[in-house]
């Protein structure tokens, strides 16, 4: 029955946007849309420097937070024994982490540059999820370690997504909405896959989700470290 609610709401807005919702973007600006030229600009954009290492931190990046998503009421709830209540709580409080650190994210970027900000909070990530995979291992995990680490993991996309997003636009002005509609669409194809292959491997532990969030934070960090350039940091300018 949700989906068709989905499924009716979408339908509500299309119709509300395509009749209610006028073109903002100046006359001057406009450029035709055909089929041909998208594509060129899709290529482009996949093939360019500017665009793909922040799009692939993305993209994995947000796949292990969907992962945690999708699996961690089975953690919580039927690992650990929270009631559901106790559970929403603590999902609410990893959401105003969320809020929180993408709020402090421009702040950062501006004193410490971009890079600076990708890459530590790539470590975080990557380092709590080796030290999850560790624990759950080695038969040390429990609820308080697992509320930490898997707060510090969200914490720290929310404060990657919004200053990769920044740097991913900043080199295509001319076709922004090209490249936001595209960087939407990889980001929610690494949600999708890291969420369907941790649900695939559910066998009634954390080993799954765990597993899943080392592996994204050490390739987000992997890449951030081999293909984004060095910053000179904002402070350092003057």
């Amino acid at each position: 029955m949700i989906f068709f609610a989905l499924a009716a709401i979408g339908i509500v807005i299309f119709v509300f946007i395509a009749a209610a919702l006028p073109e903002t973007r100046m006359l001057e600006l406009r450029q035709t849309s055909r089929p041909s030229r998208a594509f060129r600009q899709y290529l482009h954009l996949l093939t360019s420097r500017q665009f793909i290492p922040f799009v692939l931190v993305s993209a994995i990046a947000q796949g292990g937070f969907f992962a945690y998503i999708s699996a961690s009421a089975s953690v919580f709830i039927s690992i650990h024994g929270l009631s559901p209540t106790a559970y929403s709580i603590l999902f609410a409080l990893n959401a105003v982490g969320l809020v929180t650190s993408n709020q402090l994210s421009p702040v950062a970027m501006r004193r410490w540059g971009a890079y600076a900000v990708v890459r530590v909070a790539a470590t975080t990530y990557s380092a709590c999820g080796l030290l999850l995979l560790a624990m759950e291992l080695a038969g040390f995990a429990s609820l308080l370690s697992h509320c930490v680490l898997f707060m510090l993991v969200v914490a720290s996309v929310g404060l990657l997504m919004p200053v990769l997003s920044v740097r991913a636009m900043a080199s295509f002005g001319q076709i922004s909405g090209t490249a936001a509609a595209l960087l939407g669409a990889i980001q929610f194809i690494g949600a999708a896959v890291a969420s369907g292959i941790v649900g695939s491997l559910a066998n009634g532990t954390a080993l799954p989700l765990v597993s899943m969030i080392a592996v994204c934070g050490v390739l987000a960090l992997v890449i951030a470290v081999r293909m984004f350039p060095v910053e000179q940091t904002p402070s350092s300018a003057h």
